[in-house]
């Protein structure tokens, strides 16, 4: 269906940075939409220091403002899931997943843009069958927390941040 002119979504001359380094987790309709972006750079940080960590995603913004002039939407898709069963997780597993997946997104939020979009997932909202891991479940849900809590503190600073809650 075409919407009628000037009530169509455009991301034209918008500059986005999508962080994590599998960018197909990324639901095709957003990839869709970042495909309207000609240049859309893909920020992969590895490091376990949550400090350097937060370094390298800033250090990379600051790059992409320089090279492109802006930084208009930034998607923050890095993640990582864990297996296993509850009773038998390793607590610094359950650690690195909370890590990556909520802390990476705060570190993001923090450092990026005036369009904030957050990979979330259905878990977070819905226990399914199968169960997926409880680590990756409560990360997931405390991202989407997260998320919702800071649109709401920055909306009025015109930072728009809301989360893509895919079927995992």
């Amino acid at each position: 269906m075409e919407l009628p002119n000037g009530l169509q979504f455009s991301l034209r001359g918008k500059v986005a940075a999508v962080t994590g380094g599998v960018a197909g987790s990324v639901s095709p309709l957003l990839r869709r939409s970042l495909a309207q972006v000609p240049m859309s750079p893909l920020l992969n940080v590895s490091n376990k220091n949550a400090h350097e960590v937060a370094k390298q995603i800033c250090d990379a913004i600051s790059a992409i403002v320089s090279d492109f002039g802006s930084l208009d939407i930034m998607v923050a898709n890095a993640g990582i899931a864990a297996s296993g069963k509850t009773e038998d997780f390793d607590p610094e597993e359950f650690k690195r997943v909370h890590e990556v997946n909520v802390n990476g997104v705060l570190y993001t939020m923090q450092a990026a843009a005036n369009s904030i979009i957050t990979m979330s997932s259905a878990v977070a909202h819905v226990v399914t069958r199968p169960q997926l891991p409880a680590a990756y479940c409560s990360s997931k849900a405390a991202a989407s927390m997260l998320t919702r809590c800071v649109a709401t503190e920055w909306a009025n600073q015109g930072v728009r941040v809301n989360a893509n809650c895919q079927a995992t």
